[in-house]
């Protein structure tokens, strides 16, 4: 039963938010695949960050206590969908609910996408976060 309820309520979230006027499938086409921290990132060569969006609407973020991306610390599931030209990721499983909890809304306003590099504005500390296409986490020296 519950594992019908998770799916239900999934199923249920997923439907809300790629529903939700505003959504914009062109540029989620270009959100699709495998994100990383990149230079001009606050966080970046502090810790390593690796987010996969995949077409369907789900999210997977691991993030590695080291930029190399070698020792994740932490990692988390969800739904995401752009809504109103924010991206906007709705956490449904968490590794770790003290860092980010299950439940845990997102918002980042899109401030340039093209596929080959993501700027965003975090809606919490209102900086602009860098993240390049890339499959493995970039080499800091």
């Amino acid at each position: 039963m519950t594992g019908t309820l998770w799916i239900s309520r999934r199923v249920l979230l997923l439907l809300l938010v790629l529903s939700w006027p505003g959504s914009v499938p062109a540029l989620e086409a270009l959100v699709v695949g495998t994100w990383v921290l990149a230079p001009g990132d606050p966080r970046f060569g502090e810790l390593g960050v690796i987010n996969e969006y995949t077409a369907d609407g789900e999210v997977t973020i691991v993030i590695f206590e080291t930029p190399d991306c070698k020792q994740p610390e932490y990692a988390a599931r969800g739904l995401w969908a752009i809504v109103d030209g924010m991206l906007t990721i709705l956490l449904t499983e968490s590794s770790d609910d003290s860092i980010l909890p299950s439940g845990h809304r997102r918002l980042e306003q899109i401030i340039e996408l093209d596929g080959e590099l993501m700027v965003v504005r975090s809606e919490v500390s209102g900086n602009l976060l860098y993240r390049l296409k890339a499959d493995t986490c970039f080499k800091v020296t």
